[in-house]
């Protein structure tokens, strides 16, 4: 019996139906991949069936009626799609395809040299070099020592959730974590010992963040966590208690010594940006000054910036 075959869902926006045709004929024959193939006749169309199910890939006609030459993907970039986009182009178009690369696309194809092999080749090699390219860059963006965002990922994910806020409303909050009187751990035991405490902090945060969540060491002892769809007050009240008592639970981690326990606390300050924020850096200092209103008053406390 063979076994079942992986399947490689494509999207394709050409207002060409014969060109498609063509497309579809050279993808339906494939002996070791079934290919799924979806019609989209305009950049608006695409971007709306992608908030409702996902693909592999696009491929994108750059002689589109509506959206001439690079601004079909110059607007598809615009959706921050998390998706490889191989160009189509036609006979008097092929200037456009070193441009589109440098413009993010993957690839290009003119479309006088459409065949089986090199269509069917480009989109596998577009899929696994996307894969290589994007784990390259999860590394890159992870801290080394509590395996969470490191702060250039941080800044970039603040960015987008800025982004999206002016653009679409998209709200979110910013949490600042400050670790209370870690220098102490650090000088009593040693900096093996407290980058241990810091790896033991870093899965706790995990434990209690949701997945759309963005958590991040962005200092020595200072975590941030950007909190998508989430800007009620109480409940982000809540949130924050909570993680400080998770925090507070005692750390124990062993040593030549023997097993040695601390306790830890920390100081959060909290930012809930509308869109009147100037910038991406004002948000980050609010919460950062809301934090230090925490640390003053003692710590182990939750303090929100007021605008």
């Amino acid at each position: 019996m063979n076994a079942t075959k992986p399947t490689i869902s494509v999207f394709i926006v050409d207002d060409d139906s014969d060109d498609v045709y063509i497309v579809k004929q050279i993808l339906k024959d494939d002996a070791t991949v079934n290919f799924s193939l979806t019609h989209f006749y305009s950049i608006e169309e695409i971007t709306e069936a992608i908030g409702k199910e996902s693909c592999d890939v696009i491929l994108l006609d750059l002689g589109l009626s509506q959206t001439k030459g690079l601004d079909s993907l110059k607007h598809l970039n615009e959706q921050q799609f998390d998706i490889p986009a191989i160009v189509l182009t036609g006979f008097d178009e092929e200037e456009f395809g070193e441009e589109a690369i440098k413009l993010g696309a993957q690839d290009y194809i003119p479309k006088a040299e459409l065949r089986g092999t090199l269509l069917r080749r480009v989109i596998r090699f577009t899929l696994e070099r996307y894969k290589l390219v994007a784990e390259l860059k999860r590394l890159s963006q992870k801290d080394s020592l509590t395996s969470l965002s490191n702060k250039n990922a941080f800044h970039q994910c603040l960015k987008t959730a800025y982004e999206r806020l002016k653009r679409y409303g998209q709200p979110f909050s910013l949490m600042f974590i400050d670790l209370d009187d870690f220098k102490p751990i650090n000088d009593s035991f040693g900096h093996a010992f407290g980058d241990e405490v810091l790896r033991i902090i870093g899965q706790r945060l995990v434990s209690f963040g949701r997945t759309t969540d963005c958590i991040a060491r962005v200092g020595g002892d200072e975590f941030a966590i950007i909190l998508p769809n989430l800007t009620d007050k109480v409940a982000l009240e809540n949130t924050a208690v909570s993680k400080l008592h998770l925090l507070r639970q005692p750390i124990i981690i062993d040593t030549e010594d023997g097993p040695e326990e601390v306790h830890i606390g920390a100081s959060i300050g909290i930012a809930i940006p509308d869109a009147s924020a100037d910038s991406p850096k004002s948000v980050l200092e609010n919460a950062d000054k809301a934090m230090y209103e925490a640390k003053s008053n003692g710590g182990n406390k939750v303090a929100f910036y007021l605008n």
